[in-house]
């Protein structure tokens, strides 16, 4: 499952990359003065671990008032709805000999709902602040006809920059996401549907402890996935900021408040001749990433 599946991995060798200009042009009916898009990304994973290094080539079409209009590879493809005043309303995944399911969206004052059509006893709940930010997310299951909370997640903002992320789990039992939650990656498709809830029902009055804190820091340039609000409301909330993550430290927290570890990471960012991020590299001792992006 490739689509959303993130970006990584460093190709051994040289790659030229050729990332397009953006001049005034007509897109589709009305002649936009407008940044430079995303038009394409490609992600390389490699690792120690026969068998496992992936890659992906994903391309993005956009409608006449300049949102996302579908995401695809060779695996996977969403098309995206929106209503009339741009917010998003539905996703429709389509995988390869699969059948197809759809994420719907609904907006209520400063939060949205998100339930998939797969798992009707799951939902995602997003509270947003003022400026539109996501600053926490629930994830629930129905249990005898009520919902329970199995876990959430808060963020931090400044300059609209997610600057902090806490992750809660409960007590008594571990998240179906929980031992990827140390790693801020996209995210994937196949990890999208597992938010949902699963079977994690813990009960009303579940007790939960705070098991995984990321810090960010980032560049000075725009993030080309800034724009994208599929990617506002998910588990990993940094590619809503409008700066690029140049690195973060991510600290592990055991259920008696101790900390099990502290894990930091650097990532190598190369921009094109618009300063527009080109290539982001994350090289750890045992596995690699490489993303590689070109605008229109």
């Amino acid at each position: 499952m490739k689509l959303l599946k993130i970006l990584f991995v460093i190709l051994v060798g040289s790659m030229e990359l050729t990332v397009s200009s953006c001049d005034l042009k007509k897109d589709d009916e009305d002649t936009i003065v407008r940044d430079p898009r995303l038009r394409e990304f490609r992600y390389y994973y490699e690792d120690d671990y026969p068998g496992s290094d992936d890659s992906s080539v994903i391309s993005v079409t956009y409608n006449d008032r300049n949102l996302v209009k579908s995401m695809a590879d060779t695996i996977v493809s969403l098309e995206i709805d929106y209503d009339e005043r741009g917010l998003i309303l539905q996703m429709r995944v389509q995988e390869k000999e699969e059948q197809d399911y759809f994420i719907d969206y609904s907006w209520s004052d400063n939060s949205v709902t998100l339930t998939e059509s797969e798992y009707p006893n799951g939902k995602l709940v997003f509270q947003l602040n003022t400026d539109g930010n996501v600053v926490r997310m629930d994830s629930y299951s129905m249990f005898e006809l009520q919902w329970y909370l199995n876990w959430y997640t808060v963020y931090f903002w400044e300059n609209h920059n997610l600057v902090r992320t806490e992750f809660w789990e409960p007590l008594d039992k571990e998240s179906s996401v929980k031992n990827n939650r140390y790693r801020p990656f996209p995210l994937m498709i196949s990890d999208f549907k597992a938010l949902f809830g699963g079977k994690n029902v813990t009960g009303a009055k579940q007790n939960f402890y705070k098991s995984v804190v990321v810090e960010y820091n980032y560049d000075a340039k725009k993030n080309p996935f800034r724009d994208i609000q599929l990617y506002w409301f998910t588990e990993v909330g940094y590619y809503a900021s409008v700066n690029n993550v140049k690195s973060y430290t991510s600290t592990v927290y055991r259920t008696n408040g101790e900390t099990d570890g502290v894990y930091n990471s650097e990532f190598t960012l190369n921009y094109n001749q618009g300063n527009y991020l080109s290539e982001k590299l994350d090289i750890h001792e045992d596995w690699f990433t490489r993303e590689v992006y070109f605008y229109e």
